[in-house]
């Protein structure tokens, strides 16, 4: 028994009512391109009574018939490609004496791929699915697929710049073959754009490109330490706080103390306990110190015996007193910074001496921008959320083997941020 029109239509999601099911044979299988594939039987009449061209009531006569072969989602277990082969009416004017088909929403004009491929496969590419898997499960190119994100989608790769949240997320990353710009509503997390360039001039002219009111009322922007960022912020956004993230400021210290650790290890013989100590056992340097075991014994197999954290910290500690003071300095910071006391971190600031080693750089970045590093303390936005964003997008470029277009990858980041 075959099934019903309407369950058909419901099973392949035509809504229109113009066309109909051939009941005898709704659909079969045959071989097309190769593949089996299941092909479903139907015709299209339109109801129009008046000419598309000349508007001339009751001068239409059918005029034969056309056979168009359109693509439709797949809606069986196997996978396999499903077709409809649909009878469109042709119809002569007697008026004008030319000629049109009946149209239908399912299909734009001039295509094969119905609407409900094309809506597919926008959903398909919000997911971490890369075109050539899209491609393979609808059974069409890979370039179609890209034309079809491109066409739909189209409207949402235009800037809009009439509004801007009160507390931003800047940040950048690796797109093509150059560094993109990307910025983040830190409340809310809503991805606010892509831009192709992080060069400053470019940046300005967008920002300058909101309503000044929109500007004025964006309160607080989280940036790394990156100081082309903190330089251009004033003159585009007058009330805003600059908050420097948390993360960059420990981890820019945590990049001077593991320099550091490498050039005490380098003076030590590769046979020594002591080499062995600073070059496998480098993340206790990096821990909290209120957090490192000092009476539970643990077997460490670097230096072959059972002692606790806090011992072989103090043994390496020993080797060097600047390592031993790098190291101070490293958590005096470290603790400031998670515990947000200012007071804590102007003291370390303010207490240190020159060691002349690569935290001698660290402490004077902290210090040529003391004010975002006291709003890192006052304010919880973080560039956290964007860093996550970050990390899709790495993702994004993994799935596809990278992209050598910066509009498709741009449309795909939107897509996957639901950003459209």
């Amino acid at each position: 028994m075959f099934p019903t029109t309407d369950s058909t239509e419901n099973v392949l999601g035509i809504k229109d009512r113009n066309i109909k099911f051939d009941e005898n044979l709704p659909f079969e299988t045959k071989k097309i391109k190769d593949e089996r594939a299941a092909v479903y039987h139907a015709k299209l009449e339109s109801p129009e009574i008046r000419c598309i061209n000349c508007d001339f009531e009751g001068s239409l006569i059918k005029y034969g018939k056309k056979t168009r072969r359109l693509k439709l989602p797949n809606v069986t277990a196997t996978r396999q490609p499903v077709y409809l082969e649909l009878k469109k009416q042709r119809y002569l004017c007697k008026q004008c004496r030319t000629t049109f088909m009946a149209k239908t929403e399912v299909v734009a004009a001039h295509c094969s791929i119905t609407r409900p491929v094309h809506w597919a496969i926008t959903l398909d590419a919000r997911t971490n699915t890369s075109l050539k898997t899209i491609a393979q499960r609808y059974h069409i190119s890979s370039a179609s697929v890209q034309r079809i994100l491109i066409q739909d989608n189209a409207y949402s790769l235009q800037e809009k710049r009439n509004y801007l949240p009160e507390h931003l997320c800047f940040d950048e990353f690796k797109a093509t073959d150059t560094y993109s710009f990307i910025w983040m509503d830190a409340q809310s997390h809503a991805l606010g754009a892509v831009l192709p360039s992080r060069r400053i001039a470019t940046l300005k002219d967008y920002f300058l490109g909101f309503p000044l009111a929109e500007r004025l009322k964006v309160k607080s922007i989280v940036v790394d330490l990156n100081a082309a960022y903190i330089n251009f912020i004033p003159a585009v956004f007058p009330n805003v706080q600059i908050i420097i993230d948390r993360f960059h400021i420990i981890n820019m210290a945590n990049r001077a103390l593991n320099t550091c650790r490498k050039r005490l290890m380098k003076q030590q013989k590769r046979s020594s306990r002591e080499y062995k100590l600073l070059k496998s056992n480098w993340r206790i340097f990096l821990r909290d110190a209120k957090t490192l075991e000092a009476k539970k014994l643990s077997y460490h197999p670097t230096v072959g015996y059972y002692d606790t954290d806090v011992n072989l910290v103090h043994l390496a500690l020993s080797l060097d007193e600047t390592f031993k003071q790098t190291y101070e300095v490293y958590q005096g910071t470290y603790s400031a910074v998670h515990d947000r006391d200012a007071k804590a971190l102007k003291a370390v600031l303010n207490n240190y001496r020159p060691l002349h080693n690569e935290m001698d750089t660290t402490i004077r970045s902290l210090k040529i921008h003391w004010q975002a590093l006291l709003n890192s303390c006052r304010y919880d936005y973080s560039n956290g959320p964007i860093e996550g964003a970050n990390h899709k997008i790495k993702e994004i470029k993994r799935t596809s083997y990278g992209f050598r277009n910066q509009r498709n990858f741009k449309l795909r980041i939107y897509l996957q941020f639901a950003h459209i």
